[in-house]
């Protein structure tokens, strides 16, 4: 379970749901910087091959750094920003996004990966400049 004390009420008739958000720019063959002070929660964002990214949470750094694992997967979602790239109204190269792996339950890895696909279904990263808005959402209950 997350070891964080996030904010209540959410109202869903889940218990315990928790939102993470994480704030990842593209660069040159898709590299992901993630922006630490819009990631509360995200440890780090690493580029595994084209289109597969794998996020861990968790919080601090070094001897202090704090994994956080979760009950359960509620749901992923990503928007991008293509406004650096792309003056009008082009749409973001791998638009499209799948769950990988989902070991956010295990303590000691506390991780999701994600693939980034095109509107062909092939995995793709983003284009250099683009800026993405993930989140994830987690049950920490087991609870009814």
């Amino acid at each position: 379970m997350a070891n964080r004390y996030c904010n209540q009420f959410q109202l869903t008739q889940e218990k315990r749901v928790t939102s993470i958000f994480a704030k990842v720019s593209f660069g040159a063959t898709g590299a992901p910087t993630l922006s630490a002070s819009n990631s509360k929660g995200v440890l780090s964002v690493t580029r595994n091959n084209p289109g597969t990214y794998t996020f861990v949470f968790g919080s601090g750094s070094g001897v202090s750094q704090q994994l956080d694992s979760y009950v359960k997967v509620m749901g992923v979602n990503v928007v991008f920003n293509t406004t650096a790239v792309n003056i009008g109204v082009t749409p973001p190269v791998a638009p499209i996004l799948f769950i990988a792996a989902d070991n956010t339950g295990n303590n000691a890895v506390a991780s999701i990966t994600v693939v980034l696909v095109d509107d062909a279904f092939a995995a793709a990263d983003p284009a250099s400049g683009e800026i993405g808005y993930f989140e994830f959402i987690f049950g920490d209950s087991v609870a009814p």
